[in-house]
């Protein structure tokens, strides 16, 4: 793990123990674009994909659990 003062550092989710992930978090997460992301929440039919948890100014959020539950029954492969 980096240091925060460190300028080639970024944080991962095993770094900051994440329990709330947005779209760009999810994105990294999948290795797709924060439109693939919003595009499984618009087709819940088609993709399944968890509700958020909540919408802020910022977006919306959703429990990192809720994400990884969903990887694992349709057999996405998670990138960290």
């Amino acid at each position: 793990m980096g240091h925060i003062t460190d300028d080639n550092w970024t944080p991962t989710l095993s770094d900051v123990g994440a329990e709330l992930v947005g779209a760009h978090e999810i994105a990294e997460m999948f290795g797709v674009s924060r439109q693939a992301v919003h595009n499984w929440l618009k087709d819940p039919e088609r993709w399944g994909f968890p509700e958020p948890l909540d919408r802020i100014k910022a977006g919306a959020v959703w429990r990192t659990a809720d994400v990884l539950a969903w990887a694992a029954e349709n057999g996405r492969e998670v990138h960290e």
